[in-house]
């Protein structure tokens, strides 16, 4: 029920507020117009209603649900990212544009903080999802490390740094230009993307790619095991660096705000 609650908010509800807080910054900032605006929301609303719900399928393991249900939520849940993707895109083509001009763009650090959420959502929330989320992938590794891998991903890369895009957003819009620095909160997002970074290349994707070998060679009971994990402990301790890492950026951006 944890992981059907979940994905029924984030497929059904979370990349629809993504599209359109983003949308309506950006907006908002002249890097698109009314028009692309309107057409990616209704496009992601048509993939939240056709393909969120059902995409949520990829979680009926071991709850007597008909298999059909778990090949397309798998195949499915992937497309919801497109729309925010392409919209990115063409809002990162008219800020070339406006820098090349030589005018001031006074969010620049939200646009950074929108742009790394976008990122995310195409590694973490897609390609992270859909190497794990195929029913014959899904079989071995559902709800081992790899499963971790996509959700500190997918959770912190997209919506936590979207939440503080958001964050900078309106504190820009609050304070005169003369009281403005975008220096902390750009070291900001540094820690929180080079974190995200630490905690797959260090600790997530090598116990997760070991226990999915472990699961089809001993068995699922063997990889969630402590016998198991008793020989990652140093790979369980190399989570430290990026924590430590995401705590600065904790520190740095509450100095700034």
């Amino acid at each position: 029920w944890r992981w059907w609650v979940v994905h029924l908010w984030v497929e059904g509800t979370f990349e629809f507020f993504t599209i359109a807080a983003v949308g309506y910054a950006t907006l908002r900032m002249g890097l698109i117009s009314r028009r692309t605006l309107e057409r990616t929301i209704l496009f992601e609303l048509i993939l939240v209603l056709g393909t969120g719900i059902v995409g949520i399928g990829h979680h009926y393991y071991w709850v007597a649900d008909p298999a059909l249900w778990m090949a397309l939520g798998g195949m499915f849940s992937i497309m919801e990212i497109v729309p925010l993707s392409v919209m990115m895109v063409g809002a990162w083509r008219e800020y070339r544009r406006v820098r090349a001009t030589g005018q001031r763009f006074p969010q620049r650090l939200a646009f950074l903080y929108f742009t790394g959420a976008a990122v995310w959502n195409l590694v973490g929330g897609g390609t992270r999802g859909e190497i794990i989320n195929p029913p014959i992938a899904n079989y071995y590794e559902h709800g081992e490390f790899l499963t971790l891998a996509h959700a500190h991903a997918a959770m912190m890369g997209v919506f936590g740094i979207l939440a503080f895009g958001l964050i900078y957003y309106c504190l820009r819009e609050m304070i005169q230009t003369e009281y403005w620095s975008d220096r902390l909160g750009t070291w900001t997002s540094y820690c929180f993307h080079t974190a995200i970074v630490l905690w797959l290349v260090l600790n997530l994707l090598p116990i997760g790619m070991a226990q999915m070998g472990a699961v089809i060679t001993h068995g699922y009971w063997y990889a969630r095991s402590l016998e198991f994990y008793s020989h990652w402990t140093l790979v369980q301790w190399l989570r430290l660096p990026g924590d430590l890492v995401f705590f600065a950026g904790i520190v740095l951006a509450g100095v700034d705000i």
